[in-house]
């Protein structure tokens, strides 16, 4: 059990109450590294909620980022996921900083005002007085002559070609701005590739990638969904495809509900909030017939 996931968890906003439930559930079984591989019926029992609503709950969280499948499983089955909570911030990691300083803040004031160290040994003080060292105005006097004769050597010049990390100086001396880096190009291919995979079996299949299709998965690329979650990989786009196929209105599977979206439809902005936020995941239009990786169960 990790106080620190637990404490994240409860700290969490834009979820719904069954997310969160589930969310706890997870930080509560975290280990030290903050991952945590509790199977579907442990899931279950902690929250009281039924095996879809948490199956949904775990596909929505994994979307909105606050949780990642790390791709290993366990189990005697091997089949349990192993999930990461993400960005879980360790109450140590402040502390020890804090430690840090105020044990360097006492070390300088146990320093006599009338000692100094001496760097040529090995870090033990030393009175300023002492025969060794000659007297007080002496050893000022040495110090002195040390800093001029120090400051008189020539500063050698940086290379030609070298460039820090705030930039070389221009002629009117200006600092030259880093280039920022490059965002990563939209992968159509893998982008269509992944509705077809998923959801080509319950949805009309996209066989043309033009222009206007294009269009919609750029911007969709570019888009930050939340802190957490943003939509510039395939990966990504995965994750809520097999979302999209939990929903019975949404693969045709909803009784008296005869219409279904398209992959257009599926792209744009505010319906891709709406399926997020779980306008077509409530009570009885989840499915029941998959498992967890979105095979039949």
């Amino acid at each position: 059990m990790s106080l620190d996931a637990t404490r994240w968890a409860w700290q969490q906003r834009d979820i719904t109450a069954a997310q969160k439930l589930v969310l706890l559930s997870l930080a509560d079984r975290a280990g030290e590294d903050h991952t945590a591989w509790p199977t579907n019926e442990r899931l279950t029992n902690d929250t009281c909620l039924d095996r879809k609503t948490v199956l949904s709950a775990l596909a929505t969280l994994s979307l909105k980022g606050f949780i990642r499948d790390t791709g290993r499983r366990v189990g005697r089955t091997k089949q349990v996921k192993v999930w990461q909570l993400i960005d879980v911030e360790g109450r140590h990691n402040s502390t020890e900083t804090g430690t840090l300083k105020e044990s360097q803040k006492r070390d300088a004031s146990t320093v006599p005002e009338s000692g100094r160290l001496n760097s040529t040994e090995t870090g033990t003080l030393s009175s300023s007085k002492d025969p060794e060292n000659g007297t007080g105005k002496e050893s000022q006097k040495r110090d002195t002559e040390s800093t001029s004769i120090e400051s008189n050597k020539e500063t050698p010049l940086p290379p030609a070609d070298a460039e820090g990390a705030e930039g070389s100086k221009e002629g009117d001396g200006k600092a030259k701005k880093a280039p920022k880096p490059r965002k990563p190009k939209p992968d159509y291919d893998g982008v269509v590739e992944a509705f077809n995979e998923i959801l080509g079996n319950d949805l009309a299949e996209v066989r043309i990638v033009n222009t206007a299709r294009k269009g919609l998965i750029e911007k969709m690329w570019n888009y930050k969904f939340s802190a957490k979650s943003s939509g510039d990989s395939v990966d990504f786009w995965r994750r809520y495809f097999k979302h999209v196929l939990r929903s019975k209105p949404l693969t045709g599977r909803k009784p008296g509900f005869d219409w279904r979206p398209g992959f257009d439809w599926l792209m744009k902005e505010k319906n891709i909030i709406r399926i997020i936020e779980g306008e077509f995941h409530q009570g009885e239009d989840i499915r029941d017939d998959l498992d967890e990786d979105g095979g039949e169960a």
